[in-house]
């Protein structure tokens, strides 16, 4: 298992950011927001993911297995979503943070809006080498079937979330 802390995850080539974070208490969940000050060379797949400008918004629910990524371009559009499947999720000193079971999905332009689930082999993997056990194994797909399900069904509340209005919020 890997313990990655909200506040760090994204941010190789980065040389310059600002970030924020906040407790969302009706949610039950924190938000960090990074913006990329600046960056040696923009992040790419299909689309833009991380440039100059950019922000990265990380959701993390204390009482889901999961935590969110919103890729937002310089317009505070969001270019694409990363949700990765955790053991669990917590906060140590104020910082966000969850272990990392492995499974990934992606949904958003890089995806034409379709859920798209990585990192089977890596959690296969990690079964096979006794990094996790049979139930870990089984409770990542069972977190990740349902999950791509309310992303599909569009009712996660990350994804509905108005992103400019918190990132506004954010920066004040």
């Amino acid at each position: 298992m890997r313990k990655k802390y909200a506040d760090e995850t994204y941010l190789r080539g980065v040389t310059q950011y600002h970030v924020v974070t906040k407790e969302l208490k009706k949610q039950n969940a924190y938000i960090v927001l990074k913006k990329i000050i600046e960056i040696d060379k923009p992040f790419v797949k299909n689309f833009t993911l991380i440039d100059n400008g950019y922000y990265i918004m990380e959701y993390t629910p204390m009482d889901k297995l999961y935590n969110a990524r919103a890729f937002i371009d310089e317009n505070l559009n969001t270019v694409s979503y990363y949700f990765d499947i955790s053991l669990g999720n917590g906060v140590d000193d104020g910082r966000p943070y969850y272990d990392d079971l492995f499974l990934d999905i992606i949904y958003g332009n890089e995806t034409d809006n379709t859920v798209e689930i990585l990192d089977e082999d890596e959690l296969q993997e990690a079964l096979e080498s006794g990094k996790i056990t049979k139930q870990d194994y089984d409770l990542a797909h069972s977190v990740c079937s349902k999950l791509a399900d309310e992303i599909q069904k569009n009712k996660n509340i990350f994804i509905n979330t108005d992103k400019k209005q918190l990132i506004r919020m954010l920066e004040d």
